[in-house]
């Protein structure tokens, strides 16, 4: 049998009994804090214009589990590739085994970046102010992501069964860093609940990070993905099924706000506690990961300012 239909059948067996989940790079409230910073030097880039958390409302990987982590299997999906610009990169040696997990993405550099896809195409709208709004949350996004994808948040490396298992927690604790040391984060003193962000309240009733995007433009993105052919992976020629209606992707974004700010409002004091104390177990760096930070911030800058002067050249 061809490794190819090897391939699919591994697939397509695996996708037939898992669970769906978004994963990240940058967690959404790390996204958000970097999205704030960057509004500050350019009022075109803030949170209320550009949500630099829109390429993770699709779901991006969907795992396998039986039972112990040599069932497991992680696989990212054909969106992850279309809203992230890269190509997934997976292991034949593990692929044959018992694990199914991917290398990390890579970027080919043809092009296929979303967000400046969007950019170009926006220029052709009448009302160019949402459009150019999520072309930007496209490439900040991915600017922030390139240098932390699988790689400092683990999952793409020797030990890949073990370091899923912490892709989510680091990213988590992540997320409790850029909250408290990069956003001004506070939190209430008699619950633990988070209170505040950039000095701004955080009302439990209110949404505090809204994100919108305009959803014709991102159909015509997607459009124009499936048009040039972009395969979504290194190893085959594997390609976007199909793209999605326009109330589709208005939902897709309307939910994503909802996570976020579900994700927000259940962060609390204890479990940052918790997740300092595991980062000393694990050896995490906070430094490391505050550098890692600041670095994200400048690519962004780089990216972003790149796309309003040059477009896609």
């Amino acid at each position: 049998m061809k490794i190819r239909n090897i391939y699919y059948l591994a697939l397509s067996f695996l996708i037939s009994l898992c669970c769906t989940s978004v994963t990240h790079a940058w967690g959404p409230i790390s996204h958000y804090s970097m999205n704030y910073r960057l509004g500050a030097l350019d009022p075109d880039f803030a949170p209320e214009k550009s949500c630099m958390n829109l390429p993770d409302a699709w779901v991006n990987m969907t795992i396998f589990y039986e039972g112990d982590t040599q069932g497991e299997a992680v696989i990212i999906t054909k969106w992850f590739a279309w809203t992230h610009g890269v190509q997934r990169d997976y292991s034949i040696g593990y692929l044959l085994g018992q694990l199914l997990v991917p290398s990390t993405p890579k970027y080919p550099e043809d092009g296929r970046e979303p967000g400046f896809e969007m950019y170009e195409l926006s220029k052709k709208k009448m009302d160019k102010s949402a459009s150019l709004g999520t072309a930007f949350g496209f490439i900040g996004h991915n600017a922030m992501d390139r240098n932390v994808h699988y790689d400092y948040f683990q999952g793409a490396s020797d030990d890949h069964a073990n370091n899923w298992l912490l892709h989510k927690p680091k990213e988590t604790w992540a997320d409790y860093l850029a909250f408290y040391y990069k956003s001004n984060g506070t939190f209430n003193g008699s619950n633990g609940a988070v209170d505040s962000m950039f000095g701004r309240k955080i009302e439990p009733t209110q949404v505090f990070i809204k994100c919108t995007g305009d959803a014709e433009l991102i159909q015509i993105a997607q459009k124009a993905y499936i048009k040039n052919r972009r395969s979504t992976n290194v190893n085959i020629k594997d390609y976007l099924d199909n793209y999605q209606t326009v109330p589709t992707i208005s939902d897709i974004v309307s939910t994503l706000q909802s996570d976020i700010d579900t994700v927000l409002k259940k962060m609390n004091h204890n479990e940052f506690v918790n997740l300092q104390e595991k980062a000393f177990d694990k050896h995490w760096d906070q430094d490391e990961a505050i550098s890692l930070y600041i670095a994200a911030v400048e690519n962004a800058k780089k990216r972003l300012t790149k796309a309003k002067t040059q477009g896609n050249n």
